[in-house]
């Protein structure tokens, strides 16, 4: 009996160890330069690197429910770091528009679930709005990138930064 109250101690202990190194996007925070937690790796013609994810789950009830759909952008923190010599105001902003891109691409995903919540089963069309918007999203990234010259141009930088802050208004 012992054992049964074990197990899901351990489970969400672990659960709430691994959290402590990951940053939900939220418009009221911004990114910091303490958020890079991992060693840098030096020698590389990088002078840092970021982890950033949308999760994309739902659950229903029975057949008879609504679907609830959560899609959360999430920053690694575990996996985040910098040169010392990299950490200008102009890196971080860089930084902040690749999660801010992530948390753009999750609000429009949330706007494109919501018509399957009354769906019987909505897996299949909530597994190709889930992968559209992957697939949306690495374009974005990969045009930012490009613009932005990885960071080293400001200006595009600072527009991206502008754009995403006008259409990210809140949280959810």
């Amino acid at each position: 009996m012992r054992l049964l109250f074990l197990l899901p101690s351990l489970f969400f202990g672990l659960q709430a160890a691994a959290s402590e190194d990951t940053l939900h996007w939220s418009k009221g925070r911004l990114l910091t330069w303490s958020d890079f937690h991992a060693s840098p790796i030096e020698g590389l013609a990088v002078s840092g690197e970021v982890f950033c994810m949308n999760t994309a789950a739902f659950n229903k009830a029975n057949i008879f429910s609504k679907a609830d759909f959560v899609v959360t952008t999430v920053f690694q923190m575990d996996r985040a770091w910098t040169i010392v010599e990299a950490r200008t105001p102009e890196m971080l902003a860089y930084y902040q528009v690749l999660f801010d891109l992530h948390a753009r691409h999750a609000q429009r995903l949330r706007e494109a679930l919501k018509p399957l919540r009354k769906q019987v089963d909505p897996t299949v069309p909530f597994q190709a709005a889930h992968q559209a918007s992957l697939n949306d999203l690495g374009a974005d990234l990969d045009r930012f990138r490009r613009e932005s010259r990885a960071g080293l141009d400001p200006d595009v930088v600072r527009a991206w930064a502008k754009e995403l802050s006008a259409e990210l208004r809140t949280d959810h």
